[in-house]
């Protein structure tokens, strides 16, 4: 999604900030699409939540449907393209899900960078790669090049 498609959304819902990471109502959805948002709020099977929501409203009758229509009022709907991209919900998912991982994962990330920017400064400052670098500069050995012994 372009940034003005971006600013056309956010201008859409009148001042109101789109966050990647809330809870709204799916628009995969069979009843109203909050056990579809709650699903994918928590990374959860959607199938497996629907399930839950309807082993709960029979179990506990009228507290869990009463919630669940109370929900459909509260929760707005999710926005047609909230995410730029695939890459961008799964970064979102993942983030909300674990944020711990994420940035351990980042933490490594920089720590394997840093080793390797760390190997190759050795590298090129060491005696090494100077005298590498003095034997590509200096022509061949041939029959017409000698070298001073």
């Amino acid at each position: 999604m372009s940034r003005r498609s971006r600013r056309e959304l956010e201008d859409k819902f009148i001042g109101e900030r789109i966050n990647p990471h809330r809870l709204y109502r799916s628009n995969s959805r069979i009843l109203a699409g909050v056990a579809s948002g709650i699903a994918e709020y928590l990374g959860l099977s959607v199938t497996g939540t629907r399930i839950a929501v309807f082993i709960l409203s029979m179990i506990f009758f009228p507290v869990v449907p009463l919630i669940y229509m109370v929900m459909i009022f509260i929760l707005p709907r999710q926005p047609e393209g909230l995410y730029e991209s695939p890459r961008d919900e799964a970064f979102w998912r993942t983030t909300a899900l674990a944020p711990s991982t994420s940035f351990s994962d980042a933490r490594y990330r920089f720590r394997d960078m840093e080793e390797r920017v760390r190997n190759m400064e050795e590298y090129v400052t060491g005696a090494k790669y100077e005298f590498e670098r003095e034997m590509r500069r200096s022509p061949p050995p041939g029959p017409g090049n000698h070298s001073p012994v």
